[in-house]
């Protein structure tokens, strides 16, 4: 039976941070660290859901170490600890966004991989109430999403580009883009060796799962080394197995073992360009989807790595997909490209309208990027020139022109 309760109190132990059961696949020495914590130290999991004024918090209780999962569905809670082959009464709690303390109590839980979020808007929510910034609607907190991802992207331009670099010099030694054929060819490459991950078990090999959520990471592996801010965590239809999705931003990492989603390829395939003298930028929507552009032939042109897609901007309209926001983030500056992608400009504007979304609001969250960006300009400008300096052999692939 599952209880019903109010966060009164704190309800971590104080054993220091503590890691979900679904981490333990990680280095010998993370496993062995995360053994003896498990021999000394009992807790709780916590999930955040959206669908009354306050948040309801699933909290499981299991031996010798807490786990954790998402949401107030109980039948999928129940899932994830099966699947994590662990057992424990659930709770029901609620927490009140309004609450300070509740609100410190969810953002710990998270900055310690102790929470699973499943609903996005909900989670949103309770950050944005935390750290007392004013609220936003849900379209208008993706966009702000999106800004502060090309900002994470172009400060790691330096270490990004020489990974990228050393692809090029790797997979594709020797090779120029002078024409459409050529950047063509890069496209294909690229598609044909970097899958789109969907749902693939890594136990079984089955496709099919069923999305649980999104966990912080907190590993040195996977925040030191793959740069990876969160999982996603899914079980498997076919076996049951647990499979944990790191949404590493590392673009060696994600060259390396080749495994992605748009997120992971898109930042991967910025580098690319940005390596081959491509002047380029990252492109987010809105819909839940980001691609590239490269100045080529005088102007901005749409390149999709996903896709293998070159100068096919009406490409997403064409799925039936309605667009709202579509904007493009260089080192230095956002531009909103929504037209060029969605020409319909009524059925952008009543979408916009549907989520109060008012273009003051998309040009003030731009005008903030453009003015913050004025350091990142000024270091991605050094770190390219520093990324691209020929090291002990010529390199073939000249530098970016700096628009």
């Amino acid at each position: 039976m599952m209880l019903r309760a109010v966060v009164t109190g704190v309800l971590l132990s104080q054993g220091g941070s503590l890691l979900a059961a679904h981490t333990l696949k990680t280095t010998k020495m993370f496993k062995e660290r995360h053994l003896r914590r498990r021999a000394t130290t009992t807790t709780a999991a916590y999930v955040v859901d959206a669908g009354t004024e306050n948040a309801t918090v699933l909290r499981a209780e299991t031996k010798p170490m807490a786990t954790y999962f998402l949401g107030s569905n109980e039948t999928l809670f129940q899932r994830y600890l099966d699947a994590a082959g662990l057992t424990g009464s659930i709770e029901s709690i609620e927490l009140c966004p309004e609450i300070r303390e509740h609100r410190e109590r969810a953002a710990g839980w998270w900055r310690e991989g102790l929470l699973i979020v499943s609903d996005r808007d909900a989670w949103r929510h309770l950050v944005r109430q935390q750290t007392e910034l004013p609220t936003m609607n849900a379209m208008e907190a993706q966009l702000e999403g999106g800004a502060m991802r090309a900002a994470l992207m172009w400060q790691t331009a330096r270490e990004d580009l020489v990974a990228a670099r050393k692809f090029l010099d790797v997979e594709l030694p020797g090779v120029q883009v002078t024409d459409r054929k050529s950047l063509q060819f890069v496209l294909d490459y690229f598609k044909e060796r970097f899958p789109y991950y969907r749902d693939k078990c890594e136990c079984c090999g089955a496709d099919g799962s069923t999305f649980v959520g999104e966990v912080a990471c907190v590993s040195d592996e996977e925040v030191r080394v793959r740069r990876a801010r969160r999982a996603e965590l899914r079980v498997c239809e076919s076996c049951g197995h647990l499979v944990r999705f790191v949404r590493a931003n590392d673009v060696a990492r994600v060259l390396r073992d080749k495994r992605g989603r748009c997120g992971e390829y898109s930042k991967a395939m910025l580098s690319v360009a940005l390596a081959l003298g491509l002047p380029a930028r990252w492109v987010f929507d809105t819909t839940d989807h980001v691609w590239v552009e490269v100045f080529f032939e005088h102007k901005w042109i749409h390149l999709d790595p996903c896709e293998a897609a070159l100068d096919m901007p009406n490409l997403y309209a064409s799925w039936g997909k309605n667009g709202s926001v579509v904007v493009a983030f260089e080192s230095h500056k956002a531009e909103d490209v929504t037209s060029k992608y969605y020409p319909d400009p009524a059925s952008v504007t009543t979408i916009r309208q549907q989520n109060n979304l008012t273009d003051s609001m998309i040009q003030t969250i731009l005008d903030q990027y453009t003015a913050n960006s004025t350091k990142t300009r000024e270091a991605y400008k050094s770190s390219i020139l520093a990324a691209l300096k020929p090291r002990g052999k010529p390199f073939s692939h000249p530098i970016p022109a700096l628009r």
